[in-house]
């Protein structure tokens, strides 16, 4: 994404030590694995340094070789996230674009690929070096000679410019008549585990206290809001207030998202109820 239309170069570093940690559990060498591969010894190594990224690996081959590691017994939770490690690898290099306050940020995987526990793992175990939960107590391999990285974690130029990108995305994405809201809540998401940060949050009305994901009961409550006010009869001596919305704390109460009302409401069904429904079951009660 290094401009408008051209994708990111591909990184490897998350995919590349978690293939590593993969090998280690079955337990082979990387001459022996690149033989069970039918491949040369080189490869396996470039794959696991991040020099020859296994994301930049096509398709069949990515499957064909994930499919040949379960047959040699490696560990089926580090096989697992596999794929989110490639998904790790890819949201951080479209955040490590240079041209972070040009590119196009409807581009940006982050304002379509949901943050989940393991994947938000994986970004920050190459961006602050915490080891996810999934990869504690592991066995370990064998010792080898000389050092050996702890992690997939990133130099630190990298992960300062990761999270000052993150600002520059969150603002961006805040900003103009079409906001991308999912791309806003992620990226102050991630940019408030800036160990730098001295709050360690971005101040935005919309940034709440809680990690990006399913915002539908948010949205639920707002469209229910929202649709009662258009349809239910206004009540008398209060103008432009439907009857029972008064704003005060105990209606406000009863649609909070998750709350049995508005399940009731919702019937427990449809996430967008339509006006009649709501009328309806309004009505009953």
């Amino acid at each position: 994404m290094t401009g408008r239309g051209r994708p990111a170069p591909h990184r490897g570093e998350v995919t590349g030590y978690l293939f590593k940690l993969i090998r280690e559990s079955i337990p082979l060498t990387q001459e022996q694995l690149a033989v069970d591969l039918d491949v040369d010894r080189v490869t396996v190594q470039s794959w696991e340094s991040g020099r020859r990224p296994f994301t930049a690996v096509p398709l069949g081959q990515a499957i064909a070789v994930r499919r040949r590691l379960g047959r040699l017994g490696a560990n089926t939770v580090l096989l697992a996230a596999l794929d989110d490690a490639a998904e790790a690898d890819l949201i951080i290099a479209a955040v490590l674009d240079e041209q972070m306050d040009r590119c196009d940020i409807a581009e940006q995987p982050l304002g379509w690929s949901v943050l989940t526990h393991r994947l938000t793992d994986l970004i920050l175990w190459a961006v602050l070096g915490q080891t996810p939960a999934f990869a504690r107590g592991l066995p370990i391999a064998r010792p080898r000679r000389g050092p050996v990285a702890s992690g997939p974690t990133l130099p630190v130029d990298e992960q300062r410019a990761f999270f000052a990108h993150l600002h520059v995305l969150a603002e961006r994405a805040a900003a103009g008549r079409h906001r991308n809201v999912l791309l806003h809540r992620q990226a102050c998401f991630l940019s408030g585990m800036d160990p730098h940060q001295g709050s360690g949050r971005m101040a935005h009305p919309d940034h709440r206290a809680r990690p990006p994901g399913n915002h539908l009961p948010h949205l639920v409550t707002a469209v229910a809001r929202r649709t009662l006010r258009r349809h239910v009869p206004r009540e008398p001596g209060r103008p432009g207030t439907a009857a029972g919305l008064h704003r005060s704390r105990t209606p406000r109460r009863r649609l909070r998202a998750n709350s049995p009302q508005l399940l009731g409401l919702l019937g427990g069904r449809d996430p967008v109820p339509s006006p009649r429904r709501l009328l309806h079951a309004r009505s009953a009660r």
